[in-house]
């Protein structure tokens, strides 16, 4: 069975991808200055001085690029006083009278973001394509600003797992404190810090969001999620003062600055809305007969609807695309990121203009973003997304396009004018396989239960032509477990079970008497009935479709049928949450224990992840060590960074040993579309980033063609 390309075309990719990774290294030169440049700071970091030959920079010790902040600490490493410049097109609203001076905007003490490559120009838009309404992969990113409270690493991109480079870093935050047995943080808003449409940000918005949003059994019955309940016990907030707010819980928990403050699903979002825009709909501080005329505008009809309406409103944790993509009042809400909301379409096309309050500036001084807007192209499906790429319609894309059709961009990219670069995939693990050990058919429960049964699939996978057919050999074949360059990373799991073995698959399924009675190439179950694996898939990862069509060739060459089926995703959860997904395919993220989906058991033993997460209450009682990697995903938020270390040791050897989920292989690459024009970029090259923190960065992209500014 030959799966993948043939030796002669990759060592051709490999070249092409050598060449344009040694093309992509090393930036360029700094646009020439122009009235409408930001302000330079003459001994602080330019363009020369950040290419140093380590690839750090000629700076202040612990400033580097990518670092992040506090003016006064700054100032402080530096020996420099910063003065404020903006961009041309708010400096005009200023002399308009329209708007206070980038001084009265900024906090107190604004977050300083030093430019990976160079001090950038102010102007121009920046287009990407999305196929989803309801949704938008790259909102999440670009605009999710709290993601940079981290430095960008070549390490690792989920910063919750023990590999993160640093314990955290201020960004709507000025700071926190922990005591001695992580039950109580302390954290610091940034005085003068303001909302996008002026207002200041102060703890009665920490205080409105936690007790008459969160704490409001109308709004969130049943509540039982973290951080609000931690330990059995609801969270304690107290407020200091104005920009001070404690957090008790009752129980340690000691992962709570990265399991929260930097989480990349809202981070201290958790516990901020602006109130005072809230509060004109909440009907605790407003007379509900002021707020029904706007909920039937809204196409909510009477008092009883007041909950739907508000959920509708109220946008949940920041970090989602939720707060504009499904926001009835979108235009109206006021946000802490870099852009804001200036049209909406129906159709799903959208405009972001720069917000006047964005609380960071480089380390020039100049206020963020350099772009003026940012502008979502609403496409169809996402094989369009190809078209505009080639046409050079978009200057970002990286989700949803396939390591396939590398040399179809590489191809256009001068004709495009974009840089097509396969950076590393933001999932460790692109292709995984899980078979639901506790499925309502007990005949096909019969079978995934058995361990045997797992590892016969597991090695009648042959991972280095999986690697080649899907990832053009750029991954690295083995099973999934915490990946290599983290301190979770062991060998002996990465190859546990991982050989490829067809003939030992075959004795272990006959062993457990699966054997093919009536000559048809397939086996029947121990007792001769006819036995048929279903699997049931949607494009969750662009690796999807042709994972399904892997398994099916592998698993049916040692006798297994295989019965794979493709469903919208709206299918899928419906069949997952009948217990009706024997097997599947789907990506992994690592090297975080703490993952809800393979680790707890959600998709391979569904009955087992309900009793975990119900508390017995409904599902079915794990064996011993399932239970034991549940009370693991718990204890390791309570400890510290050290005991969290080896707890996940722990836990990976369960999980692994016990064949939870099946990997193929690490760390495969996706192709990244970036315009090339844009600035401060060449860094991410050179350090191998992965397209999320690309985009994360956002704020210091910039045009280095001024006709595009």
């Amino acid at each position: 069975m030959k799966l993948g390309r043939t030796p002669q075309y990759l060592l051709s990719f490999l070249l092409i991808l050598a060449l344009l990774l040694a093309a992509c290294g090393g930036g360029g030169d700094a646009a020439p200055a122009e009235e409408a440049a930001p302000a330079d700071s003459g001994e602080s970091a330019d363009s020369g001085d950040m290419a140093s030959d380590d690839g750090g920079a000629a700076m202040a010790d612990g400033v580097r690029p990518g670092s992040l902040h506090n003016l006064d600490a700054y100032q402080e490493m530096t020996g420099e006083t910063l003065s404020f410049n903006e961009a041309p097109m708010l400096a005009e609203m200023v002399a308009a009278g329209e708007l206070a001076p980038v001084e009265e905007r900024l906090p107190e003490n604004p977050l300083v973001m030093v430019p990976w490559n160079e001090i950038g120009e102010y102007g121009g838009a920046v287009r990407w394509d999305e196929f989803t309404v309801g949704y938008d992969h790259y909102f999440r990113h670009i605009l999710n600003t709290q993601l940079a409270l981290r430095d960008a690493s070549s390490t690792t991109y989920y910063n919750a797992g023990p590999a993160a480079p640093e314990p955290g870093k201020p960004y709507i935050l000025e700071g926190w404190e922990i005591n001695d047995d992580f039950t109580e943080f302390t954290i610091s808003l940034r005085k003068g810090l303001k909302w996008s449409d002026g207002v200041e940000m102060t703890t009665e918005d920490v205080r409105f969001r936690v007790e008459d949003e969160v704490f409001n059994e109308e709004l969130s019955p049943g509540l039982t999620s973290r951080p609000y309940i931690w330990g059995g016990e609801k969270m304690g907030l107290e407020i200091v003062d104005e920009y001070t707010f404690k957090v008790t819980f009752a129980v340690p928990y000691g992962a709570f600055v990265k399991d929260q403050l930097m989480s990349s699903w809202g981070g201290i979002a958790r516990y901020l809305a602006p109130a005072h825009f809230f509060k004109q709909y909440h009907k605790d501080h407003t007379d509900i007969a002021e707020i029904l005329p706007t909920m039937d505008e809204q196409g909510f009809s009477g008092e009883e609807e007041w909950a739907n309406f508000y959920k509708s409103v109220w946008y949940g944790d920041m970090g989602d695309s939720g707060p504009y993509m499904r926001n009835a009042l979108a235009m109206e809400l006021p946000v802490l990121y870099p852009w804001i909301m200036e049209a909406l379409h129906d159709d799903g096309s959208a405009t972001l203009v720069r917000n006047p309050y964005f609380y960071a500036v480089d380390s020039a001084g100049n206020q963020l973003p350099y772009l003026d807007r940012l502008e979502r192209q609403f496409v169809s499906d996402s094989e369009i997304m190809n078209l505009d790429i080639i046409a050079g319609k978009v200057d970002v894309q990286g989700q949803f396009i396939k390591i396939d059709d590398f040399p179809l961009f590489k191809e256009n990219e001068e004709a495009g004018s974009y840089i097509a670069t396969p950076v590393r995939a933001w999932q460790h693990h692109t292709l995984v396989y899980f078979v639901n050990q506790t499925h309502s058919d007990p005949k096909i429960r019969a079978a995934t239960e058995q361990f045997d049964f797992r590892k016969a699939l597991s090695i009648a996978l042959d991972r280095a032509q999986i690697n080649q057919a899907s990832a053009r050999g750029l991954g690295t074949p083995g099973q999934m477990a915490a990946p290599s360059g983290t301190p979770l990373y062991n060998e002996e799991l990465t190859n546990f079970a991982a050989e490829y073995d067809p003939e030992g698959a075959m004795a272990l399924l006959d062993g457990l008497g699966y054997v093919d009675i009536d000559g048809d190439g397939f086996r029947e179950t121990p007792d001769g009935e006819k036995f048929v694996l279903p699997f049931d898939f949607y494009e969750v990862t662009p690796f999807a479709i042709q994972g399904a069509v892997l398994a099916e060739e592998y698993w049916e060459a040692v006798g297994i049928e295989v019965d794979a089926k493709q469903h919208d995703g709206g299918q899928f959860w419906n069949l997952q949450g009948a217990n009706e997904v024997a097997a599947g395919v789907w990506w992994a993220n690592g090297p975080d224990f703490g993952d809800g989906f393979h680790i707890a058991m959600r998709p391979n033993a569904f009955l087992w992840y309900q009793w975990n997460t119900s508390n017995g209450e409904i599902g079915e009682e794990p064996p011993e060590y399932a239970k034991r990697i549940h009370e693991i995903q718990n204890l390791r938020l309570e400890v510290g960074d050290e005991e969290r270390i080896a707890l996940d040791l722990e836990g990976w050897e369960l999980a692994v040993t016990n064949l939870h989920t099946i990997g193929t292989f690490e760390g495969g690459k996706n192709p990244l579309i970036l315009n090339k024009d844009l600035g401060n970029v060449q860094y991410g090259f050179e350090n191998d980033f992965v397209a999320p923190t690309f985009w994360e960065w956002s704020p210091q992209w910039f045009y280095t063609n001024p006709e595009r500014r």
